[in-house]
């Protein structure tokens, strides 16, 4: 398990660094490029301080130099983008799936953030039963990845045709897969809000992730380098991947339920 942990930990943070270093490569807010929409004003100078504080504190958790505040900075960071920035135009995120998808993909990473804070000590000296404690925080970023999970998950049946087209050719039955990845998403979901069904649906989600980024994204990234879509696509995947794992953690000593 700790051999898990620690690639999770560092899937998470190389992709979280990998988005900073994005919006300072591009000095703008970009559709899909997590945790910012792109309509927010001001993007062409929010997003070069917005980049240095995200590869610094992906920096810190990776090397564990105040890792699990660095976490819970980004934990909120992420959360308050989904919510507040990508919730301002609800109407959309509920009838759109891209804008649903761009407002999930940071609100399912930051509950990472704020388990992965938890599980490194942060708000140790609380207690565990108080309405703000670590026990409490690290299940709340539970809950955010799997509603997350579960709503990808039914995306997958509402749009079953455009997920088969992303399958690469060679892989056969696209449409099977596209039903088969859609219940790993529901049931892996679901499965995480208990610690006794957790490890089990956090592994199926956390591989599934991963084949993701070497059987779809680094292909299609080899094949169009230049695109910068599909670096950000390639390691929202991986940051996913190391995210579930991290939920894998049965031995914190702030467990939750």
């Amino acid at each position: 398990m700790p051999v898990l942990r620690e690639f999770g930990r560092a899937a998470l943070m190389v992709a979280t660094c990998a988005f900073g270093v994005q919006y300072l490569v591009y000095g703008h807010f970009k559709a899909g490029l997590p945790p910012v929409p792109p309509f927010i004003p001001g993007g062409t100078w929010i997003a070069y301080p917005l980049g240095v504080f995200l590869v610094a504190a992906a920096l810190c958790a990776l090397l564990k130099v105040k890792d699990g505040w660095a976490a819970l900075s980004l934990g909120a960071l992420f959360f308050c983008c989904a919510v507040f920035l990508h919730g301002a135009h609800f109407l959309s995120v509920l009838q759109n799936p891209v804008a649903r998808t761009g407002a999930l993909e940071p609100l399912a990473l930051s509950g990472a953030f704020f388990f992965l804070s938890q599980s490194d000590g942060v708000l140790s000296g609380r207690d565990r039963n108080g309405w703000f404690s670590s026990a409490v925080l690290a299940y709340f970023g539970v809950v955010l990845f799997s509603l997350s999970m579960v709503v990808f998950g039914e995306q997958h049946f509402q749009y079953p045709a455009f997920i088969a087209q992303l399958i690469p050719r060679w892989i056969p039955w696209h449409l099977f897969w596209a039903y088969a990845t859609g219940i790993v998403f529901v049931i892996g979901g679901a499965a995480l809000l208990s610690r006794y069904t957790r490890p089990f649906g956090a592994a199926a989600l956390g591989l599934m992730f991963f084949l993701w980024f070497v059987l779809l994204h680094l292909p299609r990234v080899v094949s169009s380098s230049g695109k910068g879509e599909e670096w950000t696509s390639a390691f929202v995947a991986l940051g996913c991947s190391g995210a579930a794992v991290i939920l894998m953690d049965k031995g914190s000593p702030h467990q939750v339920e």
